[in-house]
């Protein structure tokens, strides 16, 4: 239910709640593999859980989320070298654990309207808005993990009948603004699609029992490799950060 996102090779876990009253966590914590440490910070000036945190040039963005079992379209971004949370402009609607990616260097989130529409829509720092990029249309489906690699955005969606074991992924180019139906089913056990992340030309999807890795191809993603999944029990967040060689992890 919180917030996890990657910035500078920095952990951010953000919001969330706690104990049996499932009461909003108030802080934020980093963790820098460089040095070991977890370290405290504010948390959003609203409190949130099942929100979007996302790292992008320098700040944090929380967006959406619930709060008191209402789904909320506030949103905000935090200055790291600042440290204070500052109000942006809020969602085109309210939404909560919605999919994110930047892909070259812009802000794309999705938006589903039950029950066949996913809205994409980009957020402009700059001008502090929110533009409609693009609509998918697809029969009882929406994005549930959204990744970027070089001008394109994955969108994994559940499959036909509501399939959540064999999901689907439709590609959207940014440059020519044109969407691309992958090609067959991806196997999608306990969930591990939706836990992909994206390093160099491959994707990594990791679950207690297995990690895969597939090479991202024009004609979809290609099974590469089997690894060992990560074999602890809970719910599994997947992250990228760069390990120093020697010293503290």
């Amino acid at each position: 239910m919180a917030g996890v996102a990657v910035l500078d090779n920095c952990l951010y876990v953000v919001g969330g709640v706690y104990g049996y009253g499932k009461d909003t966590v108030d802080n934020g914590f980093c963790y820098n593999p460089e040095s070991g440490v977890w370290t405290t910070f504010p948390g959003p000036q609203q409190p949130r859980y099942n929100f979007t945190l996302l790292g992008h040039n320098g700040r944090l963005y929380a967006i959406g989320g619930e709060f008191q079992k209402q789904i909320i379209s506030l949103a905000e971004s935090y200055n790291v070298e600042t440290g204070e949370w500052a109000s942006i402009r809020q969602t085109p609607r309210p939404v909560a654990s919605t999919a994110c990616a930047v892909a070259r260097r812009r802000i794309f989130v999705c938006f589903w309207k039950p029950p066949d529409t996913t809205d994409i829509y980009e957020y402009v720092p700059v001008k502090n808005e929110w533009r409609l990029e693009t609509t998918m249309i697809k029969p009882q489906s929406y994005g549930h993990c959204m990744v970027a690699h070089r001008d394109h955005l994955y969108v994994m969606r559940n499959g036909p009948g509501d399939d959540f074991l064999r999901c689907l992924i439709d590609c959207y180019s940014i440059t020519s603004r044109q969407w691309t139906a992958m090609p067959g089913h991806y196997i999608n056990s306990k969930g591990a699609l939706f836990t992909a992340m994206i390093r160099g030309d491959s994707a990594f999807t990791v679950k207690h029992m297995l990690t895969l890795e597939y090479t991202i191809t024009d004609g979809g993603w290609k099974p590469r490799r089997q690894m060992k999944g990560f074999p602890k029990s809970g719910s599994l967040w997947t992250c990228l950060l760069r390990l120093p060689k020697t010293g503290p992890v």
